[in-house]
């Protein structure tokens, strides 16, 4: 997220829709503790890798940390699934008003 125009609209957004599609789960977008995976020898991960020339430059990248007890629900609701999918396509669409290809959306989403 640093230093890129709209983070913190995407990370409000991210906050409104998680919490909407994860009703009675603790969604918190700024964690006392993070995991940025940025070593001093210049190591980065995938996700900050995504956001570089080598990785594609893509606009947005974000690094989800989950709870165990999220993740098994994941796993075992497809329900569960599904919401969280949405939750970050409808934040990324509110917060850059880039519009996800519909179709590809209801796709990608069969499969999860």
């Amino acid at each position: 997220f640093a230093g890129r125009t709209g983070v913190e609209e995407l990370r409000l957004t991210l906050q409104r829709t998680f919490a909407m599609a994860l009703r009675g789960v603790s969604v918190n977008v700024r964690p006392q503790r993070q995991l940025t995976g940025a070593l001093e020898d210049d190591h980065c991960t995938l996700t900050q890798q995504s956001l570089g020339e080598a990785g594609g430059c893509w606009t947005c990248a974000v690094q989800l940390e989950m709870s165990r007890s999220l993740r098994h629900e994941l796993i075992r609701n497809k329900e569960a699934r599904t919401l969280v999918a949405q939750a970050l396509s409808f934040a990324f669409t509110l917060s850059t008003g880039e519009a996800s290809d519909p179709a590809l959306v209801l796709h990608t989403l069969q499969y999860w």
